[in-house]
């Protein structure tokens, strides 16, 4: 069964089309200290040494992202694939009752109260309240 929000497991032979963008991203040149770098270094390697696992939702859409991103860099096949890869998981989030784009924004959480600081005016003054 799947949880809230998720959308059906991508099919099998799907993992190799993702690898092989992953492949051809860690191909690409990427700005110093670029998190894109670590993340496609990162996928490259998943795709070369683990064959049995597969890539996660997340992973599948930020590597697509990232195909469109640098697409420039990257042979038209693999971004013509990528484009596919991205019509086909949208169809799958249709059919499954959600939305088209896969909504990872952070769910709103409540913020902390807010703590008294310490001034310079409260500390001289022991009227306004102890500090410690």
């Amino acid at each position: 069964m799947l949880a809230e929000g998720q959308a059906a497991p991508a099919p099998a032979d799907d993992r190799s089309r993702y690898a092989l963008i992953a492949r051809a991203l860690a191909g690409c040149s990427f700005l110093p200290g670029c998190w894109d770098k670590r993340f496609a270094r990162d996928m490259a390697f998943i795709a070369e040494h683990s064959r049995e696992k597969d890539f996660s939702e997340r992973q599948r859409v930020h590597l697509v992202r990232l195909a469109h991103k640098y697409r420039r860099q990257l042979a038209t096949a693999t971004v013509m694939l990528a484009q596919d890869l991205a019509e086909a998981a949208a169809e799958r989030r249709v059919a499954a009752g959600l939305g088209a784009l896969a909504d990872f924004s952070p769910r709103e959480r409540p913020r902390r109260p807010r703590t008294k600081k310490a001034t310079a005016a409260a500390l001289a003054d022991p009227a306004q309240g102890v500090l410690l």
